[in-house]
């Protein structure tokens, strides 16, 4: 699983937005040849309708976005790559366009290869394989669709794999959430899970597989997870993840059933009220 990330390519002596997706695709070509049958290529959309939205604009600070039309592979890449990518119109063309680039490349694949690419098409929820698989069950429901982003789509896909096969997975991306998610959702997904965060200088691999608690503590990490911060939610206020930690494997039915369904019922509020006061 390949989250890709442009920026330390931008350097690589690459001027054009062909360039860009030259050196792009043979990174991901690249991994076939280390051990890999299959890799899949996610691109992290920000949609109107995902929380995780509302928090883009902070995070591009005061920076000025500016917009630059991705129209041919010979469009001039932008002098200050923060100010493009911080426009969200450019980022969902620079997704298009490397995901389109991405297929064009990859028809020499040898037999046994594929390549599975999302979340870079005009239409969001489109799954594109080289292979024989069905894309179409990497395609979220009407429902899922309005809250599914990256880190959740990329469990889907973690997911898929094990229902075609695959016994082991290595997810590619440094992020907590995603790390969380996979240990949440870890009886879902093939039975050794990777997640490599080092760099390719210093490669490192965590065994989520080998991450063991008791069922009531994985059950409920994802919403411990949320309720100390997130993507979408802050950390309360002096309280690291270390500390709250400790707490709730004390008692991690404080945090049962939160999040299992619409609303928020009495009794879980007060679950959780006990949870923060015992910090």
């Amino acid at each position: 699983m390949h989250w890709p990330s442009f920026k330390p390519l931008v350097s690589l002596k690459t001027n054009t937005f062909g360039d860009l997706a030259d050196v792009f695709s043979a990174i991901v070509k690249g991994k076939f040849g280390k051990g890999y049958s299959r890799v899949d290529v996610l691109f992290d959309r920000y949609l109107e309708t995902l929380i995780k939205d509302g928090m883009h604009p902070d995070r591009a600070g005061l920076m000025r976005p500016i917009r630059r039309v991705i129209d041919s592979r010979h469009v001039k890449l932008p002098q200050s790559w923060k100010q493009f990518i911080s426009h969200a119109t450019n980022k969902a063309e620079l997704a298009s366009f490397v995901s389109n680039e991405l297929m064009t490349s990859v028809k020499d694949l040898s037999e046994g290869h594929e390549l599975i690419t999302t979340g870079g098409f005009d239409d969001a929820d489109q799954a594109w394989s080289s292979g024989q698989s069905d894309s179409s069950q990497l395609k979220p429901n009407h429902e899922a669709s309005s809250w599914l982003d990256f880190d959740t789509w990329l469990i889907l896909h973690a997911k898929e794999a094990k229902e075609v096969g695959y016994s082991r997975v290595v997810i590619q991306c440094h992020d907590t959430d995603v790390l969380v998610l996979a240990v949440g959702h870890r009886k879902h997904l093939p039975s050794e899970i990777w997640m490599s965060c080092g760099t390719s200088e210093k490669p490192k691999y965590i065994p989520v597989h080998a991450i063991n608690y008791s069922p009531l503590v994985m059950d409920n990490v994802i919403a411990y997870h949320s309720v100390t911060g997130c993507d979408t939610t802050s950390q309360l206020s002096g309280k690291a993840k270390r500390s709250t930690w400790k707490v709730c494997l004390k008692d991690p039915t404080l945090f049962a059933q939160l999040g299992e369904s619409p609303g928020l019922s009495e009794e879980v509020r007060v679950s959780a009220e006990q949870f923060i006061c015992g910090l």
